[in-house]
């Protein structure tokens, strides 16, 4: 009798325990922001966030966050879409430099071989120049003769035949054109110098080597041209002819030898003939999408030291760098 007592007491006391184990409260918070518990979980709590607490040790066993609505899920999946994509970009940009970066070591084994490309390549462009400025100074002869001719006819009272005329006109676009490609030169030496100057820059990563002094120097001394103080751009047609209008006025006020021609396309003087003359060019030039650019080109003497002297002078800086701001408006 005693043994089924005490038997039936240990049975009892496991209900109580289990009973204890399961003891659970549930806590969730409504829509007005009130804090809610019970010992049964409501049907709405499914789809609510709430907390499973223990409520022997007062710990929470578990937390369920708020259902997803379709849209949430929908926006869900598709901002891991869009970063699967930036990983999968971002890998192959580094992978592309990793490439770029192995051709780089096996092209180039010092700086030095970095900078002689390089310079190989300006003075391929500037030897261009220099033929594109020969031709600028013959069409100039041509287009001085030209104009000697039609002047020499009209002082013996004859009208500008329409031959001399349109010769005239297409020697003009002819020399514009010329100025277009000095432009382009100049414009791919800077781009040739940006792109080998970043070259230069990962190539010493790369190898963890530094800058040395020296090589600041032998890297300064690259000639690109002054685009910046001559090479402006047009605006749209109102706002280029009004540059138009000032440019011809700065000609004519810091130019020391005569007007030589001034249309729409080009305004120029004639050719220097003293050590302290200075010629101005000024033309209309086109840049593909980028439209229309207006560009000045100076010319002294070169050919004695006095001229040299003097083209170097800062008076005659100040006529090139002076350009821009003056036809700006500025």
């Amino acid at each position: 009798m005693q043994k089924k007592t005490v038997i039936a007491a240990l049975v009892a006391a496991s209900y109580i325990v289990a009973g204890a184990a399961d003891a659970r409260l549930y806590r969730w918070v409504d829509e007005d922001g009130q804090i809610h518990f019970s010992d049964k979980m409501p049907p709405e709590l499914k789809e609510r966030a709430h907390a499973t607490i223990d409520e022997e040790r007062g710990t929470v066993l578990e937390e369920v966050d708020e259902a997803k609505t379709r849209e949430e899920l929908i926006r869900e999946a598709k901002r891991e879409e869009e970063l699967e994509r930036l990983r999968a970009e971002q890998q192959r940009l580094v992978d592309e430099q990793e490439a770029k970066d192995r051709v780089l070591l096996r092209t180039f084994h010092t700086e030095q071989d970095i900078r002689m490309v390089r310079n190989n390549k300006i003075e391929a462009l500037n030897v261009k120049t220099e033929i594109t400025r020969g031709n600028i100074t013959r069409i100039k002869r041509e287009l001085a003769e030209l104009q000697r001719t039609a002047a020499d006819m009209e002082r013996q009272g004859q009208k500008v035949s329409q031959a001399i005329l349109g010769q005239m006109e297409s020697t003009k676009e002819r020399l514009n054109a010329q100025y277009g490609r000095l432009v382009e030169h100049e414009q791919q030496k800077r781009a040739i110098e940006a792109d080998y100057q970043a070259t230069l820059e990962r190539f010493r990563i790369l190898k963890n080597l530094a800058q040395r002094p020296e090589e600041e120097k032998a890297e300064a001394g690259v000639d690109l041209g002054l685009l910046d103080d001559s090479l402006v751009p047009c605006g749209d047609e109102a706002a280029c002819a009004a540059m138009w209008e000032r440019a011809e006025a700065y000609v004519r006020e810091h130019a020391t030898t005569r007007m030589q021609s001034a249309s729409d396309l080009v305004i120029m003087t004639a050719p220097p003939q003293q050590n302290d003359d200075v010629s101005i060019t000024v033309s209309k030039v086109q840049d593909g999408e980028a439209g229309a650019k207006i560009f000045m080109d100076m010319q002294c003497l070169m050919d004695n030291p006095i001229a040299r002297e003097f083209c170097e002078s800062a008076a005659v800086e100040r006529i090139r760098s002076g350009f821009a701001p003056y036809i700006k408006g500025e």
